[in-house]
C-alpha cells in the first residue's frame, strides 16, 4: 500500500485559511506575527477560522517570540490558551518548550499534553533550536503527535545507506 502525502499549511489570516481546504489542506496551523517567526492568533481569529474551514486546526501556542524558554507567568498563558482551544473545539495545537539551554523541557512538555487531552499536540520549531536533534526526537517521539519538518531531516540521517 502506498503512502498517501498529507498537505499541512500554516497560514496566518483566515482568508489563507479558507483557500488552504480548497486546494486540498488536510490541516492548518494558524498563526499570527510571520514577522517574529509565529505567536499565538487572537481568540477572535480561532473561532472565526474554526467557524469557517473543517479542516484540522492546530493553532501556534507561543505567547511571545524569540526562544521557547518561558516564565511561570508565560506557562500559566499556554495553559489558558489550550482551554481557549479546546472550547473553541481545533483539533490539536503547535507548540514547543525549552529549558534554558535550549534542550526541550520534557517535564512542561507532558504538562501541556495532559492539558491538551483529547486534542492532538504537535510539537513546533522548538525543535529546531535543540542542541542535540536525536535526543530532542527521543523525548518528542514518546509525548507528541507530530514534530514539524525537521524531524525528516533527522529521520533521513539515521536511515542506513546500503
Amino acid at each position: 500500500m502506498r503512502n498517501k502525502a498529507v498537505l499541512e499549511v500554516c497560514a496566518f489570516h483566515i482568508d489563507s485559511c479558507i483557500i488552504a481546504e480548497r486546494c486540498g489542506a488536510l490541516r492548518v496551523e494558524l498563526c499570527d506575527n510571520p514577522i517574529e517567526g509565529g505567536t499565538t492568533p487572537s481568540y477572535g481569529t480561532i473561532k472565526q477560522v474554526r467557524e469557517k474551514i473543517y479542516i484540522k486546526l492546530y493553532p501556534l501556542l507561543r505567547p511571545r517570540s524569540g526562544n521557547y524558554f518561558y516564565s511561570d507567568e508565560e506557562f500559566d498563558i499556554l495553559k489558558e490558551d489550550i482551554e481557549i482551544c479546546k472550547q473553541l473545539e481545533c483539533d490539536g495545537i503547535s507548540v514547543g518548550v525549552s529549558k534554558i539551554n535550549a534542550e526541550i523541557d520534557i517535564e512542561r512538555l507532558k504538562r501541556i499534553v495532559e492539558w491538551a487531552g483529547p486534542m492532538g499536540v504537535t510539537c513546533n520549531r522548538v525543535f529546531d533550536c535543540s542542541p542535540d536533534p536525536f535526543k530532542a526526537l527521543e523525548v518528542l517521539i514518546a509525548d507528541v503527535n507530530a514534530c514539524l519538518h525537521p524531524v525528516k531531516k533527522v529521520l533521513l540521517m539515521m536511515l542506513p545507506t546500503s
